[in-house]
């Protein structure tokens, strides 16, 4: 089977996986009430909503007829509050209409587990302030127009599990010690930014339970010899990007890895290992496409059983031919 790469079929893997997390973080968060206490936690969610509002345009007054100091803020549209002390645990408006940016004051959300902002027009810096959020397991900022670094802070995110930041225009290099504490992380999308420079070495080093790295569309490299050690890994796509050298060898015994795109990379090299240190069983996308792989045709691809897209070309790759 051969078919050119295709992002859009990496993209609804990962799609599928984002929802599943997002699912499991806002399930943590309770439904709103309709009971509003008094107190100094509840006064400190109202003041950063009405921060965060007032530095957005809302042209379908969304926000504009919901979001007002007559109606409780746990009534307001996308917010979730916990039932017992009143304090906000989601901010979820995806796909909203809204322009401008992520206001600071956002990070005195003490309580806030699910922050979702997908899709919403946002613009300037990531806030700083957002690591202030210790009770976060989803960020989902994608598809949005965010620029600048990414900020260290979001290092201090101990109890996150999806990291959505894909589809901006983000630059500078990864944070050498973002992922450090992370433990829970299972999610991490940093796909098409500006981003660029080495990938740090030791990025995955306390990540066990990670299930997707999309760090396609940028111009990074190499790929960290640590990713092979990640034995929940689903996908693996680092294609257009600046990878260069060998693939570690480890990358073709993993268990679990359903997606491997490393295509458009240019010199990236190496050659397939034996039959019996290949085990890809689970494989449904792989994409080497335009690189420098050399040697024979890797015929244990031929064990994958649910091996749906096959892209090796434009590399220096060769097949034994039997006749008769």
């Amino acid at each position: 089977m051969a078919a050119l790469s295709s992002p859009s079929r990496i993209l609804i893997f990962i799609l599928v996986l984002l929802l599943s997390t997002v699912s499991a973080a806002a399930a943590s968060s309770s439904s709103s009430s309709s009971r509003l206490t008094s107190g100094n936690g509840s006064d400190t969610d109202l003041a950063a909503l009405l921060a965060f509002k007032a530095q957005l345009a809302d042209p379908l007054r969304i926000l504009a007829g919901n979001w007002t100091t007559g109606t409780p803020f746990c009534r307001w549209v996308g917010i979730s509050c916990s039932r017992h002390r009143q304090r906000v645990t989601a901010v979820s408006l995806p796909h909203a209409p809204l322009v401008g940016s992520v206001a600071p004051h956002v990070g005195n959300l003490s309580f806030l587990s699910v922050l979702n902002l997908t899709l919403t027009n946002l613009t300037g810096p990531i806030p700083p302030e957002l690591g202030r959020l210790h009770r976060l397991t989803y960020l989902g900022l994608a598809r949005n127009s965010l620029s600048n670094t990414i900020p260290t802070t979001l290092g201090n995110l101990t109890r996150l599990k999806s990291l959505d930041l894909g589809f901006n225009q983000l630059s500078g290099q990864i944070p050498v010690e973002m992922l450090l504490r992370m433990h829970n992380l299972m999610v991490i999308n940093l796909f098409s930014n500006d981003l660029s420079g080495q990938i740090p070495p030791h990025l995955f080093n306390n990540t066990p339970f990670l299930k997707v790295i999309s760090f396609g569309n940028n111009s990074l490299g190499p790929i960290p010899h640590v990713v092979a050690r990640l034995s929940m890994l689903e996908i693996l796509d680092m294609e257009r990007n600046q990878l260069s050298g060998l693939v570690p060898q480890a990358i073709y015994n993993m268990s679990r890895l359903q997606i491997m795109a490393f295509a458009y990379n240019g010199n990236l090299a190496g050659i397939f290992p034996s039959n019996q240190s290949f085990n890809l069983p689970l494989l449904r996308f792989i994409s080497l496409y335009r690189n420098n792989f050399a040697g024979q045709f890797p015929s244990a691809l031929e064990s994958c059983r649910y091996l749906e897209v096959l892209d090796l070309g434009d590399n220096f790759l060769w097949t034994l031919c039997q006749y008769g």
